[in-house]
């Protein structure tokens, strides 16, 4: 978790579900998620499941932002790997 007196940074968790449903469905937040199409509980369930994966495995970080003072949701930042020099774990 990273977190400021502010804002916190945290991995997805289940009890996201229901949120995440909303804002990837919202027709008006497409255009900045580059989604075509809705996605169903079902989807977003198995990639909640997956999504602690390595982020050189999957190549991409999501993270949840909240607020501090109210835990509230306010949003997602995603961190994408375009491209790395050779892992340490590779040599």
């Amino acid at each position: 978790m990273i977190n400021d007196d502010i804002i916190r940074l945290r991995a997805l968790e289940p009890e996201d579900l229901e949120c995440l449903y909303q804002w990837e469905n919202d027709m008006d937040l497409w255009e900045v998620s580059d989604t075509l199409t809705p996605f169903s509980l079902f989807t977003l369930k198995k990639y909640i499941e997956t999504c602690h994966l390595d982020i050189y495995t999957t190549k991409q970080l999501r993270l949840m932002i909240e607020r501090v003072d109210t835990n509230a949701r306010i949003g997602l930042v995603d961190l994408c790997l375009l491209y790395t020099s050779p892992s340490p774990r590779d040599r």
